[in-house]
């Protein structure tokens, strides 16, 4: 099963909230949007935004597809082919509702709070009702419609067979390639977290045949991405 651990993020000076790190990348539609839908709630939370402010921002993004937008730039472009309880941004609106909801007026309160209750975040409803929420226009707003379940799975079977040492040990020799080895052993540093060159050997092979690739004139070794 895909594993998730809690590391400590600073959110704003003298605080510190717990923030999932999913060992299991997002490779289905479903669990990409709802970790979309998640981050860019949990940012708009940090950043003090209101409810309000989101509507505002989000203007018309709840509309019915076809309808006619008032302003001819906004978000609303966004998802605008999908009905509008499966778009991004009405998602973000719901997943920002839920942590406004349990934040007491500290944004990571609420960050730390939907985390604690559902261990992997704010989780993509099974149904909604956007008339409930005070979104939509029109009919198909008013009643439930499906979310989760027209999206389906969260993960791949492979994912879910996977195991966790294997995925720990992939996602963090992803973030060593991506950081660079210095800064990634800054990182595991800040963490208190055991350097990847002396847990995570058994990932220094590349699974593919082995190829080359050209920086500038020279040719190297496929392997030596992993190094």
């Amino acid at each position: 099963m895909p594993s998730f651990e809690l590391e400590p993020y600073s959110v704003g000076e003298g605080c510190s909230t717990p923030i999932i790190f999913e060992a299991s990348a997002a490779h289905t539609p479903h669990e990409r949007l709802r970790v979309a839908a998640m981050v860019d709630a949990a940012i708009a939370a940090i950043m003090g935004l209101s409810m309000a402010d989101m509507r505002d921002i989000l203007a018309e993004c709840d509309h019915p597809n076809g309808a006619a937008p008032t302003q001819p730039k906004g978000f609303w472009r966004v998802d605008k082919d999908k009905p509008p309880e499966l778009r991004q941004t009405v998602l973000t609106m719901l997943a920002f509702e839920a942590l406004h909801q349990h934040s007491d007026g500290d944004a990571s309160q609420g960050v730390a709070s939907v985390i604690t209750q559902h261990t992997d975040g704010w989780p993509l409803p099974e149904t909604v009702c956007l008339a409930d929420r005070g979104l939509g226009h029109d009919d198909h707003a008013d009643q439930h419609q499906l979310v989760a379940g027209k999206l389906g799975a969260r993960f791949f079977d492979w994912q879910l067979a996977q195991p966790t040492d294997e995925t720990i040990r992939e996602r963090r020799l992803h973030a060593r390639n991506l950081l660079g080895q210095l800064d990634y052993a800054r990182l595991l540093r800040d963490l208190g977290r055991p350097s990847i060159r002396h847990t995570d050997h058994a990932l220094r092979e590349v699974a593919e045949e082995r190829g080359e690739f050209h920086v500038g004139e020279a040719a190297h070794d496929q392997s030596d991405l992993l190094e």
